[in-house]
């Protein structure tokens, strides 16, 4: 997914603000440490992402030759 890194600390602390003020979360810890966290879970899971995407493109490659 092409997803500007700078947009998604943007995307967490939205996501947290969102889930806390409709309080189907309650935080055990500062806002801010909630948006780092959420902020690193999202960065990784989009790396997931492009390196499974890398594999398909890879495979598709070698399917054709």
């Amino acid at each position: 997914m092409k997803f500007l890194k700078g947009w998604i600390s943007v995307l967490a602390n939205e996501m947290i603000k969102g889930l806390c003020k409709k309080k189907f979360i309650t935080l055990k810890t500062s806002k801010e440490e909630a948006v780092k966290v959420t902020d690193e879970l999202i960065l990784d899971e989009l790396m997931v992402e492009d390196r499974l995407n890398k594999e398909v493109r890879e495979i598709d490659r070698k399917s054709v030759v």
